[in-house]
């Protein structure tokens, strides 16, 4: 990578996307642009001629429909944001460029608390679905255990439970997210 451009390597839960979000503002700030989002890793151009603001917003429709995501960014754009990427899980970068003479409100993408409860409630949702197949592995692995009469693979079983157990301390993040609208 030149030095007009760099990667981040950082990890964030998606119910700490906000902390992601102050992250890349602060990014912003210091003359690094986000060009593109990630799970695990962005990237930057530098660019010290403008401050962005950054929402990310939850949407898993929208990987599977193409006209769907052209509505979501359509829905977006027309709020003055840009769109910049979506990762393969649903999640979407914008930015809008800052101007301090705007009150922060105005760079919230969620107007009304339906809308934002609506984006917490589709996570949860994917949540609980990755949880219910990970319970269903864990007893798919103890039937077989008995029935084999094999050895329990105690590193799988420990490791399947304690990425149970995070997901579900996540979806607690996110509802206290939820009943705090």
């Amino acid at each position: 990578m030149s030095k007009s451009k760099k990667r981040s390597y950082k990890v964030y839960t998606a119910w700490n996307y906000d902390k992601e979000e102050q992250d890349l503002n602060k990014q912003s700030e210091n003359g690094w642009q986000l060009v593109k989002g990630g799970c695990f890793h962005s990237v930057f151009e530098k660019n010290n001629n403008v401050i962005y603001r950054h929402k990310i917003d939850f949407n898993g429709d929208m990987i599977k429909d193409s006209i769907e995501k052209q509505r979501y960014i359509d829905m977006f754009e027309e709020q003055g944001w840009e769109y910049i990427n979506t990762t393969f899980n649903g999640w979407s970068y914008f930015r809008k460029v800052y101007n301090e003479n705007i009150p922060e409100k105005e760079f919230d993408i969620y107007t009304d608390n339906s809308s934002y409860i609506e984006m917490l409630a589709r996570w949860i949702r994917v949540a609980r679905i990755i949880q219910i197949f990970e319970v269903l592995i864990m007893i798919f692995q103890f039937i077989t255990t008995i029935i084999h009469q094999y050895s329990i693979d105690y590193f799988f079983f420990i490791w399947t439970l304690l990425l149970t157990l995070f997901l579900q301390f996540g979806v607690v993040q996110m509802q206290k997210k939820y009943k705090h609208c």
